[in-house]
């Protein structure tokens, strides 16, 4: 395949690698922004004496949802971990807020 070729073949291709690239990187982001958020609330309620479980609910059940995801698209044994941890993380704060949280 020559030169020619192969730049045809990338304009008429619908995968934009910097777009995929800048998708990717917003993403985690986001993920580190709520991260320092749900950090900063659980802080404060401790010191406060507010738990706040759902807080802690969502987030992990963010990073639950990302790691199964990328477990099933990358096959790393480390995602299944992390998919393990945040499924039960956020199962156990699901349940804490039923049972009395806030």
């Amino acid at each position: 395949m020559n030169k020619e070729d192969i730049l045809e073949k990338s304009r008429k291709s619908r995968f934009d690698e910097r777009e995929q690239k800048i998708l990717g990187d917003s993403n985690e982001i986001g993920l580190m922004v709520v991260l320092a958020l749900t950090l900063f609330f659980a802080i404060w309620g401790l010191l406060h004496g507010v738990y706040r479980y759902d807080l802690y609910a969502v987030f992990t059940a963010c990073v639950a949802a990302r790691s199964v995801y990328k477990y099933f698209q990358l096959k790393s044994v480390k995602l299944v971990f992390a998919s393990i941890l945040g499924m039960t993380a956020a199962i156990g704060s699901t349940i804490a807020f039923f049972l009395g949280g806030a």
